[in-house]
């Protein structure tokens, strides 16, 4: 008799990985798939700011008398205006780094006054600031063929805009039950008989 390892390879052997089929990505748990996914664009797509404050020249910061508000960057808006030397733009967990800023300064770390942002802590360049491409790249692999699909790669997906990826198709499986002590549903139960469905399938979903 073969030992369980050989009797494993055998059949392994003989087993061919079932066709794909396309899938929705929120009805994927559970799923495995059936080719590699590749981020079409960088993440972050622009470089962005990690803190609510304001977006500064790290060299500004201990300005005397501070430095002049001149623009809103709220989270999912833009700002064309440069933040030149003595200028300041408040800006929001998100929203892109406008040209000129350097680092952004979380607002806990500032006052404001009279249309003014006063810096209470050093600043270094860079700080705060989430750069374009810093969680991935664009053409980077960011789930490889068999993953098993879980919540966590589904939002993964979902921050790619991915509606559908394609998966292995389930196994369709069949189950025959013999044996002389089985009885057809309905029929007469006798001394060691039971009942029992012959056969049943589970449908592919």
């Amino acid at each position: 008799m073969p030992s369980f390892e050989d009797a494993r390879a055998s059949i392994l052997a003989h087993v061919k990985v079932l066709p794909s089929e396309p899938a929705a990505a929120l009805d994927a748990v559970g799923r495995v798939l059936a080719a590699d996914v590749v981020a079409p664009w960088d993440m972050p797509l622009w470089d962005n700011s990690a803190m609510d404050g304001y977006a500064i020249r790290a060299a500004d910061a201990g300005e005397p008398g501070g430095l002049r508000i001149a623009g809103f960057i709220p989270a999912g808006g833009h700002s064309s205006e440069i933040v030149a030397h003595g200028t300041a733009a408040k800006i929001l967990t998100g929203a892109p780094v406008p040209s000129g800023a350097d680092a952004i300064v979380p607002v806990e770390d500032t006052e404001e006054r009279e249309g003014r942002v006063i810096v209470k802590q050093p600043v270094r360049a860079a700080a705060h600031i989430r750069r374009k491409g810093e969680d991935i790249r664009a053409g980077e692999t960011i789930l490889p063929r068999g993953t098993v699909i879980g919540p966590p790669e589904v939002s993964l997906l979902a921050s790619f805009s991915r509606l559908s990826i394609p998966v292995i198709r389930r196994a369709r499986v069949a189950i025959l039950s013999t044996g002389d002590e089985l009885v057809e549903p309905g029929g007469q139960l006798g001394p060691g008989r039971s009942t029992t469905a012959t056969a049943s399938r589970w449908p592919q979903r």
